[in-house]
């Protein structure tokens, strides 16, 4: 049995999980935005387990010990490699290997 996920929906999963929801309001409509069209299961843990959210740039050099000057420059290193970035305003999201 199917049911449709709202953008409501979505965040509400995330709330319930309770205080180990490590992602934004806005990443979680940059995650909701980027998987509504698919067929998936809504996977809570597998989510947080799957992407990581940064702030800023200064926030992705300091948990991934680089010295990245900007957004691009992540983009540009990562090229060649099987990797999702999904921009968002505020920050941003890698999805884990």
């Amino acid at each position: 049995m199917y049911t449709t996920v709202t953008r409501l929906d979505f965040h509400d999963a995330f709330n319930k999980a309770g205080k180990n929801n490590p992602f934004s309001y806005e990443a979680l409509d940059a995650l909701y935005d980027y998987y509504k069209d698919d067929d998936v299961e809504l996977d809570v843990i597998g989510l947080c387990r799957e992407w990581t959210e940064y702030k800023n740039i200064k926030d992705y050099n300091s948990q991934n010990d680089t010295n990245y000057a900007d957004t691009l420059a992540i983009i540009l290193a990562m090229l060649g490699k099987k990797v999702t970035i999904n921009l968002y305003t505020g920050g941003f999201l890698v999805l884990n290997d």
